[in-house]
Parts: structure tokens; sequence; C-alpha cells
């Protein structure tokens, strides 16, 4: 709750997940939860990829666009995952997921799904080193 209290971002929605410790499928869960009804897709995307940039994004979002029954997912280092755009139609299967696990396997199984190259995505900030290579590497 204190890092809320120092966060103002316009049109932005927090949730707050009291159940963090079991895993990151608790997360989206309570995203999931908390979108409006008439809601068509959620965005997913990890806090610890600082360096996705706004125009990666918008290549996401524009591939969504032009697909909104599909899934659209980062293509990084061999790899497929966030951030990724997941339609309503999925939204179900979002709230069921469990444990330690984000919803990679709804975007390999899916039928619709679309990969977007985004090399960004590969570098994630999960130790004091990462942290370290950020701001030797990329300040």
């Amino acid at each position: 709750q204190a890092m809320l209290d120092e966060l103002t971002i316009n049109a932005c929605a927090f949730v707050l997940n009291a159940d963090w410790q079991s895993g990151q499928a608790s997360s989206i869960r309570a995203g999931v939860r908390a979108l409006p009804t008439q809601c068509r897709a959620v965005l997913i995307w990890h806090v610890d990829q600082p360096l996705v940039t706004v125009s990666a994004l918008g290549d996401l979002i524009g591939a969504w666009q032009s697909a909104p029954d599909a899934v659209v997912a980062a293509r990084f280092a061999g790899n497929i995952g966030p951030p990724v755009i997941f339609p309503a139609r999925l939204f179900t299967a979002l709230r069921e997921l469990q444990g330690d696990r984000g919803g990679k396997r709804l975007i390999n199984e899916d039928d619709l799904t679309r990969l977007i190259d985004m090399p960004a995505a590969a570098f994630d900030v999960d130790t004091k080193a990462d942290l370290a290579k950020l701001d030797t590497n990329y300040t």
C-alpha cells in the first residue's frame, strides 16, 4: 500500500494481490478479475522488463488491433512471453491459472497466436547484478 500512495498515473487502476506469495498466476488472476466487463483484452507486461519501449508496445497493440481475437506475444532470445495481449475470450482461462506459472501455455496452445519480435523483452531485472547491468549498459 505504501508504494501505491507514491504512484499517481492517470487512467490506471492498481490491483493489490494479497496472495502474491503463491506465485505469478495469482497476480494474473487478480488483475483479470478486476477488469471491467466490457474489456476486450488485457496486456500483461512484467514490471522487470525495463527496456521494452513504448514503440514496441505500440507494435504489439497494433498487431492485436488488426486481429482482436488473437493472442499477441513478444518473441525474444528463443522465447515467447510478455509483453502479451490476451483477448477477452481467454479471460476465464487466465482466471484459472495456478502456481508460479503465467500464461505461456495459453500462448503456445492458441491457434490464433501472433508473435512480434521484441528483443528488448529478453532483459529482465531479477537480481542486483541485473540491476547493475542496467545501470552500466543502458543508461
